[in-house]
């Protein structure tokens, strides 16, 4: 009776041992993410922003290189929201909102083209194409008629 009851007890001991160890590995923090790489494509001189949401909060401007690339150095907790845009004359470059892992934050960014004049030009173009068309299948069976 006294082994079983001894083996009991060291049973309940090594139980309680383990649990605290996964509580204090839960109850740990999970780091912080440092460098925020910011490649954009297409914008080699462009005016990147970036902006940081946890932790200090941050929002920063640099220029990136003869590549696009830019990196921004900091230290934010692990699941900061990150995002980045950029500008290079008229054109905007926008890439998705990241959330910041320990290592490999990067983020991308791609240029949208925003012509606003394009559609005024492909409506007008639909109308004098369209209003062409009409009169000459118009023409036509109006000289077969007769």
């Amino acid at each position: 009776m006294r082994k079983v009851s001894s083996l009991l007890c060291k049973s309940v001991l090594a139980a309680v041992a383990v649990l605290a160890i996964f509580a204090a590995a839960a109850g740990a923090s999970p780091g912080n993410a440092t460098d925020v790489v910011v490649h954009v494509h297409g914008g080699s001189g462009a005016t990147v922003t970036l902006k940081v949401s946890l932790g200090s909060p941050m929002t920063a401007t640099q220029t990136a290189d003869s590549k696009g690339h830019t990196t921004f150095s900091g230290t934010w907790p692990v699941g900061s929201q990150a995002s980045a845009t950029a500008t290079k004359g008229t054109t905007t470059f926008t890439g998705n909102t990241k959330d910041l892992t320990p290592n490999n934050n990067e983020i991308n960014l791609f240029a949208v083209s925003a012509v606003p004049e394009f559609g005024t030009v492909a409506a007008a173009a639909a109308i004098v194409l369209g209003a062409t068309a009409f009169f000459f299948i118009r023409r036509r069976r109006l000289a077969a008629a007769r």
